[in-house]
């Protein structure tokens, strides 16, 4: 099969995102809401889908079980079943008498263990027995599927059902547009039992689905796209399991910082599986959505982040920075990095930058009369009082991110209309253009390896 029509669904991370879905969501393909935040605000976030995909704006919506987080994982080169990373300190009463202070626990997060009593089966036996689930039988399996399937499917209506106010609209609230099989991560140096667990997960969820398409999800270490044996085994379990979709998970695998041989694997499992069934990268950039010229569906990612996204996420860091997201180069980029190269090409005027780096609505609103506004992209402040390092304003970050997904919806509707030599032509020009500015070179050598990909 050939080329795609490409997808962009967005995914809602928090409430705080709100506000970019509203103004914006018409114009996507989809929106996808993990189930812990389902489960951490039922209410609010059930009242948001039905926002998002009732019949003022019919977005199709995708409901994540997040099941994988509790199977389990590996950390610094050790595989972990201890599922201490949905865990966190809490401080807990160990006494009802009164006045008796509470003492910090680490305990499942709230979402996590609400999760869990709903899904039931094997995962709350995981969380009762702090361990991560490895294996299971048959009946396990088809128990674990009915759960998931259904949550997927009646999640959002059981909480309108809930509420005596709106129970009677409960029925008129749209079915997600697929449903997941469960999957859990696959341990590369363990693939054989994961990659069994995967396919028997996804062939019990095709028999239980019912009408709604059911989508496997492939979630495994990038390391796996350099064994030709795990590539195989895997297409032809999903080939053969009656899954109509499936939504590829490599953690670790970085667009910009692959080398040519992992980005060409990459593309060509996706023309294999596209052979049969739907392809998605979960968390992709413009490089997987390019790749739609080779059949791959769509990508989901955040409002500014999650293109790329490693299965254990790193705690305790600080919110990063949202940086502007440079449309010629592909990728993000420090405001002060961009700002030295301007001169050297050329660019001293609005109407210049509107012509040569992005002329979208948020740009055109900020570069009003002077080149130099450029920088209310990067503008810093101390946050509190006693704050000694400058941070983001919220406003500058609040531009970033709208100026993101403006850019993105264009290179959906961009790489629609373009062949992959085309693409690939486009990309040798950026780098001509801005390879050589000494404080862009080093975020531009991705741009020859991707366009080796689209040439070959």
């Amino acid at each position: 099969m050939g080329s795609a029509d490409p997808q962009v669904i967005l995914r809602l991370g928090s409430h705080a995102e709100k506000d970019y879905f509203l103004k914006t969501v018409k114009l996507w393909d989809g929106v996808i809401v993990g189930a812990n935040l389902l489960e951490a605000t039922p209410g609010a976030t059930s009242s948001l889908i039905v926002k998002f995909a009732g019949e003022k704006h019919r977005v199709p919506y995708y409901v994540d079980p997040m099941t994988y987080a509790f199977g389990t994982y590996v950390e610094n080169g050790v595989t972990r079943s201890d599922l201490d990373w949905i865990k966190s300190e809490q401080r807990v009463k160990v006494s009802s008498r009164p006045g008796q202070s509470k003492i910090p626990q680490r305990r499942f997060k709230r979402s996590y263990r609400s999760l869990a009593e709903k899904f039931g089966g094997p995962v709350l036996t995981a969380l009762e027995n702090n361990s991560g689930i490895t294996a299971l039988d048959q009946f396990q399996i088809n128990q674990l599927c009915e759960a998931v399937v259904q949550y997927q499917a009646n999640r959002v209506r059981k909480e309108f059902e809930s509420d005596s106010e709106y129970a009677q609209i409960a029925d008129r609230i749209p079915l997600p547009a697929a449903v997941f099989a469960p999957y859990f991560y696959i341990d590369p140096n363990q693939d054989s039992d994961g990659l069994a667990l995967f396919s028997k997960c996804a062939a019990s969820a095709v028999k239980i689905g019912g009408d709604i398409p059911i989508h496997a999800v492939l979630c495994t270490d990038v390391s796996t796209l350099q064994s030709p044996k795990f590539l195989g085994d895997a297409a032809s379990l999903i080939k053969d399991s009656g899954v109509a979709g499936v939504w590829l998970w490599f953690s670790r695998f970085y667009e910009e910082a692959s080398d040519l041989q992992e980005l060409m694997t990459f593309r060509t499992f996706v023309e294999t599986l596209r052979q049969k069934v739907e392809v998605y990268n979960m968390h992709g950039g413009y490089f997987s959505l390019a790749l739609s010229r080779f059949g791959l569906n769509g990508v989901s990612h955040g409002i500014g982040y999650g293109e790329q996204k490693d299965v254990i996420p790193v705690i305790g860091q600080s919110t990063p920075t949202v940086r502007y997201y440079h449309p010629k180069l592909r990728r993000r980029l420090g405001v002060p990095d961009i700002e030295r190269a301007l001169n050297d090409i050329g660019v001293v005027t609005p109407a210049d930058f509107f012509d040569e780096v992005c002329g979208c609505a948020i740009c055109r609103g900020v570069i009003r009369t002077d080149i130099k506004q450029f920088s209310e992209f990067g503008n810093l402040h101390y946050s509190t009082r006693n704050s000694k390092r400058q941070t983001q304003t919220p406003a500058a970050a609040r531009r970033c991110r709208f100026h993101f997904l403006l850019n993105r919806l264009s290179e959906r509707d961009h790489v629609a209309s373009r062949s992959a030599t085309q693409i690939a032509n486009e990309l040798h020009e950026a780098r001509d253009k801005w390879g050589h500015q000494p404080t862009i070179r080093r975020n531009s050598y991705h741009l020859q390896r991707w366009e080796s990909v689209f040439r070959k």
